[in-house]
């Protein structure tokens, strides 16, 4: 607030970086206002088109303030700016994996991977402060970089920054001498939702490290990384624990919704570590050794449809986490459509049998879900799920053609006969739309990112600022 008052009395006083994270605030409100309906009288192009002010000032601040060099408010900025990149854009940015590059070496620029007891010229809340921003930081290298089929930034080893401690913000103030002791963990607190999301992603860094090798992790690596996630759900914090959201009602949104972003965390973990080996021959003749896994992948995915519908029926006006809708962008909708396309590339297995009827049921729900929504007209991955999940329900659907009657055993000079459990049934994975877009990921090209001219500030898109520079693009964090 002295900040706040100090830019009132004089705007020439105050660090352009400081107007930047001021603009950046300013927009996220906006844009937040907008999609929990509350618009303050403003029409639908006119709330857009001040979005799409505030966004160019948040660009030349930063240009201004070279951002490159760091600073106080740099980081910060930043990360609003990306935000707000991100839930301004319905699908995936096919440059975000280069700007988070820019932020996280920000970051590391900062000493923001450090803990702050080896700054002894921080404060307390400035050290605790840096926790939480470097949670963020976190967060986007895990998901952003898995969103692009990218291998992450941050190595672990270079890494001491503890987890924040479990407490209000009215805990806290500018002038304290030292930190309170962390509140227990049975009490939600506004940092809470931060320390379980931390502790998920440190497991999720191992994984995403694993899965991005040359090679195919070994069963023993697999189940490892698999005990330590069952570790990491285990040691979520009561609250935050998952629970149907009709058992919900007396929580607010916000706790509703980190409860929701925090099984899908979990969700998305036995994904990445199991996805590799649906379709892969056990190399066991006597027993299939990649059981577990396709049954593990499965079920995750399955769950998140799950999540998916129930999100889909809160959001709606009058659910319980409607206000809340504005969180849901490409970054959350992306772990939705893979496993979406998990289930999809199974379906072209008849002899993978493992909840198929419950497979199909859901995949009809989701598509039918989608069709109601007005997801279709936002996003194009959506719409490209669409059209795969119709042609997968389809090719169930289709009455099988007879096989042709043959009246000896003859050669018929085709492979030879798979493995009994060989669920590949002796090929690669059908080069189906379901089983590309699996390993693929889809990625939107919404357009490259070019040069800022100042002479005309106002004359382009924030987006067409940065061409030839280091860019602080569409990145993505969360709030959940």
């Amino acid at each position: 607030m002295s900040q706040l008052e100090a830019f009132s009395s004089d705007p020439s006083s105050v660090p352009i970086m400081w107007i930047g994270l001021l603009y950046s605030m300013i927009c996220l409100a906006a844009i937040t206002s907008e999609a929990s309906g509350d618009i303050l009288g403003n029409t639908k192009e006119q709330q857009a088109a001040q979005n799409r002010m505030y966004r160019k000032r948040i660009v030349q601040c930063l240009m201004a303030g070279e951002y490159t060099k760091g600073g106080p408010w740099v980081l910060e900025t930043l990360i609003h700016y990306i935000y707000v990149e991100f839930a301004l854009h319905p699908d995936t940015e096919k440059d975000i994996w280069y700007i988070l590059g820019i932020e996280v070496n920000v970051a590391i620029k900062s000493g923001y991977h450090r803990d702050p007891v080896h700054f002894p010229n921080l404060s307390p809340f400035e050290g605790e402060m840096r926790r939480r921003v470097w949670a963020t930081v976190m967060l986007g290298d895990i998901m952003v970089p898995t969103q692009l089929g990218m291998p992450r930034l941050i190595s672990d080893w270079q890494c001491d920054t503890v987890e924040p401690r479990n407490l209000n913000d009215s805990d806290l103030d500018e002038n304290m001498a030292e930190l309170p002791p962390s509140r227990p963990e049975n009490r939600h607190t506004t940092s809470l939702g931060i320390i379980a999301r931390s502790r998920l992603l440190n497991v999720l860094g191992t994984i995403a490290d694993l899965v991005t090798k040359a090679s195919l992790p070994s069963p023993a690596e697999v189940t490892q990384v698999d005990d330590m996630l069952q570790a990491a759900r285990a040691g979520i914090p009561l609250p935050l624990r998952f629970r149907d959201i009709g058992a919900s009602i007396a929580d607010s949104p916000q706790v509703i919704m980190a409860r929701l972003f925090i099984s899908v965390l979990l969700n998305k973990g036995y994904n990445m570590i199991h996805r590799r080996f649906l379709f892969v021959e056990s190399p066991s003749q006597t027993e299939d050794l990649y059981a577990h896994s396709r049954r593990r992948c499965l079920d995750a995915s399955l769950e998140m449809l799950t999540l998916l519908r129930d999100l889909e029926q809160e959001m709606r006006p009058g659910g319980v986490i409607e206000v809340m809708r504005w969180r849901v962008m490409s970054l959350l909708n992306h772990q939705f459509l893979t496993a979406t396309m998990i289930l999809c590339a199974v379906l072209y297995y008849p002899e993978m049998t493992y909840r198929r009827e419950g497979i199909i049921r859901a995949l009809r729900g989701t598509r039918d879900l989608w069709m109601r929504s007005n997801s279709l007209a936002l996003s194009k991955e959506a719409q490209k799920a669409s059209n795969i999940v119709g042609t997968a329900l389809a090719h169930v659907d289709r009455p099988a053609a007879p096989a042709p009657a043959v009246s000896s055993p003859v050669d018929l000079g085709g492979p030879a006969a798979p493995a009994p459990h060989d669920t590949n049934m002796g090929m690669a994975p059908p080069a189906t739309p379901a089983a590309m877009f699996v390993e693929q990921r889809p990625v939107a090209d919404l357009g490259a990112i070019a040069t800022y001219d100042y002479a005309q500030p106002l004359a382009q898109d924030p987006a067409a600022a940065f061409q030839g520079k280091s860019p602080p693009g569409p990145m993505c964090t969360s709030w959940y």
